[in-house]
């Protein structure tokens, strides 16, 4: 089994953050924060633990809904509902 494992950078831009806050979490005890390995000097991310990291940390209103996620819509306005 192959695991994919990202930098620091790669992992920050997958999840939507800057590198120096994953870097500021792992150095402060942050809790919640994601998994990381470490090797010698090196970081890397597992992408199925990020993955997992998402998941568990959705916000409530979306773990709890039955129905399906809808995609945005543009109104004729412009506007996405």
């Amino acid at each position: 089994m192959m695991c994919s494992l990202l930098s620091t950078q790669e992992a920050a831009k997958y999840l939507g953050l800057k590198p120096v806050t994953l870097n500021k979490w792992r150095c402060y005890d942050v809790e919640g924060k994601p998994p990381w390995i470490s090797y010698g000097r090196t970081i890397r991310y597992s992408l199925e633990d990020l993955n997992n990291w998402l998941e568990e940390n959705k916000s409530n209103n979306l773990k709890n809904t039955n129905t399906p996620e809808q995609p945005l819509q543009e109104t004729k306005n412009g506007e996405m509902r």
